[in-house]
């Protein structure tokens, strides 16, 4: 699921191919000298002859864009091919599946088929069965044994010609079929989309976020606010960003009236090669009378993370993109792409919204909810989940918001757990590189969520002993034995430590 969610094929790349059959059990690949050697994730692939002219062409469904295309047959027409479309008896299934068909050519080669319902993944090709014929010969007799088991012959078939054949004898010349003509068509154009706006059922908060003010050079955070606050991140070289902030720019004194703080952060920094004077420019140019500035690469690599966790399948990270921020920093709503000022003052009035109207305002459509809204805990650890494999602090942070807002003694149980060994395992990776100080940041943090870990009581005396801080490190390990009697390691650091001390 997480290679399907980040855009990539469920089962691999699947290029469709040619291969040439050149006698003796080898094949040759011959996928692109016949012009069918595209970068295509093929899944369905459907045979007919589509333009009438006697040779079969291809249908080809993808995966990935073009989701179908037509690979027409060129060969030179030389009356080379029959066809033949069979109707089943009263005995017989009507569209004849299972017939077989054996056409005896002039020369005494003979061509075996048989007609099948489905002829690979998610595909149908053409029920009139076609044989190509060899240009030195020329169809001689068709022998059809039908589904039932009846068995009948055919003569007087022509090479080019198509033919109906009813169960009982009845072979009927097919009419002519008009010559299909076919040239590139006239694309109509598409207007362009809405933004993408994405309520949550609940709030969340975000996670560490820092950026550098304009004219600033060290980094700030986001603090609580009497105001809601939109953020959006933006480039000074990207159109739709430069519409958007004019547009803020002009409805100023709605957005101030609307009670709602504008945030603008770049991402031009972000990216190797790119204009990074060309956003101030555009601030300025603008004079756009908000508070701006650029974003830091961490910060910008959790909002991915958290796109991630929150959409199913997440787009690309792109701008121009805004996050709306209830007056505790909580984020509730999402814009991907341009957003009018509009439809975020619309929403801006839900920032002291229940639980439950936010979920009314999550789904596009009305009705009835029969499920209870999901809770603030759940949603913060699904949350979580993305983050724990790359920014295990960023999650961990998560299960504690979750944890300290469970309303279930089993819930925050099981999330003591995780948050108290997530927290254990960050000490011991730190501890093991030398990292004093954030080992011992962890350490707290684990002991704080589970004081009865005695290994973490243990390791922790260890790091203190190590910076000679002897009395908390008696400490630590008096109540590892406490804990944990048995703890033959507390045992002996204990005595150590007494001993230095003396």
């Amino acid at each position: 699921m997480q290679s399907a969610r980040s855009g990539s094929s469920w089962s691999g790349s699947e290029t469709n191919r040619t291969f040439l059959n050149t006698g003796g059990g080898q094949f040759s690949d011959a996928s692109y000298i016949s012009g069918f050697g595209f970068d295509d994730d093929g899944r369905a692939l459907a045979i007919t002859d589509w333009d009438g002219d006697g040779d079969l062409d291809l249908w080809a469904h993808n995966r990935t864009a073009p989701r179908l295309r037509l690979l027409r047959n060129s060969s030179p027409k030389a009356n080379r091919s029959v066809a033949f479309r069979l109707k089943g008896g009263e005995k017989s299934n009507r569209d004849a599946i299972g017939a077989r068909l054996k056409l005896t050519l002039s020369n005494g080669s003979e061509l075996l088929q048989t007609l099948r319902a489905g002829s690979a993944f998610l595909s149908q090709s053409s029920k009139w069965v076609h044989f190509g014929i060899d240009p030195g010969a020329a169809p001689s007799s068709l022998h059809v044994i039908w589904p039932d088991g009846f068995e009948e012959s055919f003569s007087e078939i022509a090479a080019g010609e198509r033919y109906h054949i009813a169960e009982g004898g009845v072979l009927k010349k097919a009419s002519p079929r008009t010559a299909l003509r076919l040239g590139p068509a006239r694309q109509r154009p598409v207007a362009p989309q809405s933004p993408e706006q994405m309520v949550l059922p609940g709030r969340i908060p975000l996670p560490e976020f820092r950026y550098i003010p304009a004219g600033k050079m060290e980094a700030a955070g986001i603090s609580r606010g009497e105001k809601p606050l939109l953020i959006t991140l933006f480039s000074g070289t990207c159109e739709s960003c430069t519409e958007e902030l004019h547009q803020f720019v002009r409805d100023e004194e709605r957005i101030q009236a609307a009670g709602l703080e504008i945030l603008a952060l770049s991402v031009d920094k972000l990216v190797a090669g790119s204009d990074h004077l060309a956003a101030g420019k555009l601030i300025t140019a603008s004079k756009f009378p908000f508070p701006s500035g650029t974003i830091t690469l961490l910060s910008a690599d959790y909002l991915r993370f958290l796109l991630k966790s929150l959409y199913d399948f997440p787009a690309s990270f792109s701008v121009p993109i805004s996050l709306l921020l209830d007056e505790e920093r909580r984020l509730f709503a999402i814009y991907r792409g341009r957003v009018s000022t509009d439809l975020i003052l619309h929403d801006v009035a839900f920032s002291k919204a229940s639980d439950n109207q936010l979920r009314d305002l999550s789904v596009p459509f009305p009705g009835s909810w029969f499920t209870l809204p999901i809770a603030p805990s759940e949603l913060a650890e699904s949350i979580s989940n993305p983050f724990l494999s790359t920014f295990p602090d960023q999650g961990l942070r998560y299960l504690e918001h979750a944890l300290a807002s469970s309303n279930s003694k089993t819930h925050r149980e099981r999330l003591k757990r995780r948050v108290s060994g997530g927290y254990y395992r960050l000490a011991l990776q730190e501890h093991s590189k030398g990292s004093k100080s954030k080992a011992a940041a962890y350490y707290k943090k684990t002991l704080a969520i589970n004081p009865s870990n005695s290994d973490a009581c243990t390791d922790y005396g260890a790091l203190l002993g190590k910076q000679g801080k002897f009395n908390e490190a008696e400490a630590q390990f008096r109540m590892a034995l406490e804990l944990d009697p048995d703890n033959q390691v507390a045992k002996k650091n204990l005595e150590l430590v007494i001993q230095k001390q003396r």
